[in-house]
């Protein structure tokens, strides 16, 4: 660009000392320089626009989402499965449906899958990890809807570790995996630093491996507390009286641990007036 203009002003010798010529010559060369390299910067951002149109049409169209909140999902991410005809569904959705997600389910998870998520190292595993730990159908689907998350957890290092703990507790893949079932929220944990704290301390109290496994199993939301709180729970239940080898300590923690101490308080209150004995065959 540059050079051009010298050679311009070398051929116009004689005209360059006028500041108008120059500057008309300067000006000219510039300007298409600078709008040549304009369009080459926005080129990119133009291409993204056009990938991005086809997921806001659908989003909108198909998916019933306001323009504005299509638009900001589909510039979260740059979508590599758009490039299908306006209208059409992005090869995800065909891939939930193909896996039983209802379309009310498939419009919870769009705005996240469609933009951000590679079906082959993304989703397929997460589906295939449940498959094999026997868990399927509606239990498959409510589990992702419910617990998006999931989706961006590593099998390796986040769900299967969390299922091996799992089994080795209840020592069964059915009771495993309907620990899973009810408390889908565990396989976002982290296993050693809030669930197996937890487990160790029912042991070291006395509560036997029967027991334990029929917490875990049973009623695993009651391990999805700190140590703290959990350790609270126990040594509450504790002073009851109750054997933590009963299988009745599994069921008094659940309480303890669903019910805050006012809670506990006005049912105390409703059994007294029945007299103790009535609260003793009734609570907890």
């Amino acid at each position: 660009m540059f050079g051009f203009l010298c050679k311009t002003l070398r051929r116009s010798a004689t005209d360059v000392q006028n500041s108008s010529f120059f500057l008309e010559v300067a000006s000219v060369v510039l300007v298409r320089g600078f709008s040549s390299s304009s369009k080459k910067i926005s080129k990119p951002a133009d291409q993204q626009k056009q990938k991005c149109s086809v997921t806001v049409s659908y989003l909108v169209n198909r998916r019933g989402l306001l323009p504005k909140t299509a638009s900001s999902s589909a510039f979260e991410k740059e979508d590599s499965h758009s490039e299908s005809s306006e209208g059409t569904p992005p090869p995800v959705v065909g891939f939930l449906k193909n896996h039983g997600f209802s379309d009310a389910q498939i419009s919870k998870h769009i705005t996240i899958l469609l933009v951000s998520c590679n079906l082959e190292r993304t989703l397929l595993p997460k589906i295939e990890f449940f498959i094999s730990i026997g868990i399927t159908g509606p239990d498959l689907t409510r589990i992702l809807t419910q617990n998006p998350k999931i989706w961006s957890r590593s099998v390796i290092k986040g769900l299967a570790p969390c299922y091996g703990f799992i089994k080795s507790v209840v020592f069964s893949n059915d009771k495993a995996a309907a620990s899973l079932k009810r408390a889908p929220r565990m396989l976002l944990c982290n296993i050693q630093t809030n669930i197996a704290p937890n487990v160790a301390s029912l042991r070291n109290i006395g509560a036997t491996q029967p027991v334990v496994s029929f917490l875990v199993s049973s009623y695993p939301n009651t391990l999805l507390r700190t140590k703290a709180k959990f350790e609270k729970r126990v040594r509450e239940v504790l002073e009851l009286g109750i054997d933590p080898a009963n299988s009745v300590f599994v069921h008094a923690l659940k309480v303890f641990a669903g019910t805050t101490e006012s809670t506990r308080e006005r049912k105390k209150a409703v059994f007294r007036r029945f007299g103790w004995w009535m609260m003793r065959l009734c609570w907890p």
